[in-house]
């Protein structure tokens, strides 16, 4: 394992506001309570870093996030409620700085994006086709376009374990993610101590940081225009 560090520095700012519109004695019909509440925060990350794999530093991150939600009691007995939010999370010290670790990868059958059942797959199937013959020949397999052609029709890859890589990226943005939520409740005077909730909610997750395996890996290598110099998840 090759020796690596670095350190983490965070800053936030921010504001909350809340603001009762109606309620506590303003009150109009269909109007028993009203509120709207916001928040918002500057989340900024600063870094540094010495790594054998990326002798240039990342550059940290600034985002911001922010949370509304409004409240409405059109009656006494029932409250409205919805609210937004966007919120991040950044990449902890092990994933920006770890040191390299190498093991094995699980890979199945014919999962190989040069195999006659994916060649045509990617985003761009004609890249990705180019890059299967470019790597036949550059493996000394077929010694032109045609021959290599000939030798991918019927290429299988067979299931096995095989070596990877594990190593920190200090060029890691952070995940965020955006909320919904909207929701009802019901409590009847006539019944106390009763509680009728119903809600729903919806969360989209961005930019999630994770280990990609060596299938996803390998597809990303041969759909990049720049093979063999390819750049995966946005690094060389």
């Amino acid at each position: 394992i090759q020796p690596g560090d670095g350190e983490l520095e965070f800053k936030e700012k921010g504001y909350q506001v809340r603001v009762p519109i109606f309620g506590e004695g303003f009150q109009f019909p269909l109007m028993e309570a009203l509120e709207f509440n916001y928040a918002f925060r500057i989340v900024e990350r600063t870094q540094a870093s010495t790594s054998p794999f990326f002798p240039v530093q990342g550059d940290g991150t600034k985002d911001d996030t922010f949370n509304y939600s409004i409240q409405w009691q059109p009656i006494e007995d029932v409250t409205l409620r919805g609210s937004r939010s966007r919120t991040v999370r950044s990449a902890s010290l092990v994933e920006l700085f770890g040191p390299p670790s190498s093991g094995f990868g699980a890979w199945a059958a014919n999962t190989h994006p040069c195999t006659p059942t994916s060649i045509s797959q990617g985003p761009n199937p004609t890249v990705r086709r180019a890059n299967c013959i470019a790597a036949v020949q550059a493996l000394g397999i077929a010694a032109d376009a045609t021959s290599a052609q000939t030798f991918l029709n019927t290429f299988q890859d067979v299931a096995v374990a095989r070596p990877a890589a594990a190593v920190g990226n200090p060029f890691l943005n952070n995940e965020e993610g955006n909320a919904y939520s909207y929701g009802i409740t019901y409590q009847p005077r006539a019944i106390p101590r009763l509680t009728l909730a119903a809600d729903f909610f919806a969360v989209d997750v961005s930019g999630l940081v994770g280990l990609n395996g060596p299938p996803l890996t390998t597809n990303q290598c041969f759909d990049d225009a720049s093979f063999p110099n390819s750049s995966l998840n946005g690094s060389p």
